[in-house]
């Protein structure tokens, strides 16, 4: 978080010097600052993809011109759908059915900065490679419903297992941004995405603390990006 604070300062404070270092769009002297907003697609790897599915999400950022340098601050949604929500609970030994469980879709508040190095490319394209690095707050849960038999008969047990987890966030990115008008781009962007958790809050099943695990996923986006005058 030390990063994204001082990411943020570095918006206010910057040296007047990288005024008249300006990002070609389509010429002439523009604003240092930019906004910008877009859709990505996001696929889980590994761990999380035995579980959820590639699902979209949505981001949006402001962004600092430093010459070929850009650094932004951003903040985005993205939610993993489940492969499956619903699936049976069963013993392993016997083999029979006992219940039901359900699961919730793996959502995640991003917010991050980012730290780009663009290379022109000609005819209004920069080429864009850099490192994003924040924090995501991620959530999900299971529902379930199993039924047992007693002395006095059956008796079914609900539940809930509830997690919602403070990770780390770090992902490599390369982008292509094209020119369409002297204050608009549109941007095209890949990135490999690393999070894990390091604190969570209590949850229902055992109050522990977290395994340290550690997630990753594939994104392609594109987005807008629109140059103060």
């Amino acid at each position: 978080m030390l990063f994204v604070v001082g990411s943020l300062l570095a918006f206010t404070n910057a040296s007047a010097q990288y005024n008249t270092m300006r990002m070609n769009y389509g010429g002439g002297s523009r604003s240092d600052y930019a906004f910008t907003a877009g859709v990505v697609v996001d696929a889980p790897l590994h761990n999380l993809n035995d579980a959820y599915k590639a699902s979209p999400g949505f981001e949006a950022g402001l962004l600092r011109h430093f010459g070929n340098f850009i650094i932004g601050l951003h903040g985005g949604y993205r939610a993993f759908k489940p492969k499956q929500s619903a699936f049976q609970d069963y013993d392993e030994q016997t083999g029979q059915v006992y219940g039901t469980s359900h699961l919730s879709k793996y959502t995640s508040i991003a917010i991050y900065t980012s730290a780009v190095y663009q290379l022109g490319l000609g005819s209004g394209a920069n080429l864009q490679a850099g490192l994003n690095l924040g924090n995501y707050f991620s959530h999900f849960s299971i529902d379930y419903a199993d039924t047992f038999q007693g002395g006095y008969g059956s008796y079914t047990d609900y539940g809930n297992f509830n997690l919602t987890e403070s990770q780390f966030y770090i992902a490599p990115r390369i982008g292509i941004n094209f020119t369409l008008t002297e204050d608009v781009q549109l941007g095209l962007q890949a990135r490999y995405n690393v999070f894990g958790n390091y604190s969570y809050n209590y949850n229902t099943i055992d109050g522990g603390e977290s395994s340290g695990t550690v997630y990753t996923s594939v994104a392609g986006g594109v987005s807008l990006i629109y140059r103060f005058p």
